[in-house]
């Protein structure tokens, strides 16, 4: 954890997070199974999440959002929907 606030001034090193220090606190939607890599728990970043969501084939996670951040999808396996903006529609998909 890094201690707030956290300033663009103080000295900022690479953070490595190898693939058995994924953090799993991160709500989680549903079925879907969420482990962080770059998220608050990891850096002092605030604003961004990345990580790996699993889920079986059709699932739907409920609506939700990412207050003031950006959001990016990639498929690694299958392909899903990413839907937002005004009543979460419309949507970009996303396939392997």
């Amino acid at each position: 954890k890094f201690e707030e606030p956290f300033y663009m001034t103080d000295k900022v090193v690479p953070v490595v997070t190898r693939s058995n220090e994924l953090d799993d606190s991160t709500l989680q939607s549903g079925e879907c199974v969420r482990k962080s890599g770059v998220s608050p728990q990891h850096t002092p970043a605030t604003k961004i999440w990345f990580g790996r969501v699993s889920n079986d084939p059709g699932h739907r996670s409920p609506p939700h959002h990412h207050e003031g951040a950006k959001q990016v999808a990639m498929s690694l396996k299958g392909h899903g929907r990413i839907y937002f903006g005004e009543d979460f529609n419309p949507h970009s998909s996303v396939y392997y």
